[in-house]
């Protein structure tokens, strides 16, 4: 239960970076500063999981 709720979490993830990232209408700042904010949330989904 654990594994699928994470990759849920991952696969929106993606999705939104990939939207981000094809936007035209987001200035660069706005795309790295989301760039970075999903990557942390990354790591933090992946400590997570490792701890259970």
């Amino acid at each position: 239960m654990q594994g699928t709720s994470g990759m849920f979490i991952i696969i929106i993830i993606i999705y939104i970076r990939i939207n981000v990232i094809h936007h035209r209408d987001y200035p660069v700042v706005v795309k790295s500063v989301v760039m970075v904010v999903m990557n942390l949330l990354l790591i933090i989904i992946e400590k997570i999981m490792s701890n259970f």
